[in-house]
């Protein structure tokens, strides 16, 4: 989502990624798109385009949950979100463009991501998703722990995939600095970066590999 790949004066952590590997020997592209969620990066086609990308030996990092948050059906969720869950739940709506869609959980969209990518002989690697600018007595509320960022780390487990605890580990350093050093990494009141909050956020998805 936008969180990974934005237009200027935002900024994505997928942006800053590449310059922290060898290009002679590491290819980064980065294929995410913003206001994107787990349902519509698999309708829209946009994971088949990257699926018959993979090559062997290839690593796919994953991060969705922004643009999941709201309610299947709500017109101002403009049909993104996927069902909040990780069973094998359905449902089928009728989309504002009128057509209909049977749509599936957050975890059923990643699991298979990640089973797609172990089938092409990569790596997956799931992040969850960074966390907003919410505080409360000098901490970040993580409110999203117990939904998107579990299912996110079940899913990579049921599929095999690496995880990396983005949402946690930023949310860390984010406390670290403190409110008056943060507030200049958010080009909005709470989800997206400026270019230094990116190459923050990019610095810590390094961080998170390194601990794998």
């Amino acid at each position: 989502d936008s969180t990974v790949r934005s237009n200027s004066p935002m900024r994505g952590w997928g942006q800053d990624l590449g310059s922290f590997f060898d290009p002679k020997k590491i290819n980064v592209v980065n294929r995410a798109i913003g206001g994107r969620s787990s349902r519509t990066f698999f309708t829209e086609g946009k994971w088949q385009a990257i699926e018959d990308a993979i090559k062997p030996g290839d690593f796919v990092f994953i991060q969705f949950g922004h643009n999941d948050v709201g309610k299947v059906g709500d017109p101002a969720a403009k049909d993104r979100p996927a069902i909040h869950g990780e069973d094998d739940a359905t449902a089928e709506v009728t989309r504002l463009d009128g057509k209909q869609e049977l749509v599936r959980t957050f975890g059923w969209y990643m699991r298979k991501y990640g089973n797609d990518v172990k089938a092409k002989g990569a790596t997956a690697v799931f992040c969850s998703m960074v966390p907003h600018k919410d505080w409360q007595e000098g901490k970040i509320i993580r409110k999203e722990s117990e939904t998107f960022v579990k299912w996110t780390a079940n899913a990579a487990n049921a599929s095999g995939a690496a995880f990396v605890n983005l949402n946690e580990i930023i949310a860390l350093e984010l406390e670290r600095l403190g409110v008056e050093k943060v507030a200049p990494l958010f080009g909005d009141a709470r989800t997206h970066s400026t270019p230094a909050g990116a190459l923050l956020n990019a610095r810590m998805v390094i961080a998170g590999i390194k601990a794998l």
